[in-house]
């Protein structure tokens, strides 16, 4: 049975068009959409800075239970760190996300000059003396360094700064440091000045 557009022709033939369309139903034939009409998009926020503040409200509060509430423990803690601009304030957040343990610059400078059973240590690359311009092991690509007072632009972005962490940990350590391992090595490189 054929149809035109709108609706079923009794003896099986189009109405108004020339080109067949199959009519599946006499009773439950729809008009098609408007196309001229348009159809409302979701309103974004004005911000873009907003938009991910709008997404966490409307998506994490909605889900139930213990989940809902890690994921939303998650996100405040991802946007904390995203947010610091200063060495010390990443280094109060890697603090705070270790359990407020207190930092041991003492830790960090072993931990930096540790291999961890592996072939790189972070001295392979960083120098012996962080305070000095290192060269990659691999590649001999000159690296900045890496002590904030020396190089003011270390410890700014914290989206890089975990970037690094998530790279040079592997490499070094063969997994992700702990935010007290972040925590001890910051606060060892801090104590370091010119």
């Amino acid at each position: 049975m054929r149809c035109d557009r709108y609706a079923c022709a009794d003896n099986g033939r189009r109405k108004l068009k020339a080109d067949p369309i199959p009519c599946y139903s006499k009773r439950n034939v729809s008009k098609p959409r408007d196309r001229s009409v348009k159809t409302p998009v979701r309103k974004l926020a004005q911000d873009d800075r907003q938009l991910p503040e709008i997404l966490v409200s409307k998506s994490l509060h909605s889900l139930p239970g213990p989940y809902g509430a890690l994921l939303l423990v998650l996100a405040v803690t991802s946007m904390a760190t995203a947010n610091a601009v200063t060495p010390l304030e990443l280094l109060g957040t890697y603090r705070t996300q270790s359990g407020n343990a207190e930092p041991a610059p003492s830790r960090g400078q072993q931990f930096f000059n540790s291999s961890h059973d592996h072939e790189w240590r972070c001295a392979s690359c960083h120098g012996a003396v962080p305070t000095q311009t290192g060269r990659h092991a691999a590649t001999g690509k000159s690296i900045a360094p890496l002590s904030p007072a020396f190089n003011p632009d270390r410890f700014t972005d914290a989206s890089k700064t975990e970037k690094w962490f998530r790279r040079n940990c592997n490499d070094v350590v063969g997994r992700e440091c702990s935010a007290a391992e972040k925590a001890d090595l910051l606060a060892w490189l801090l104590t370091l000045k010119p």
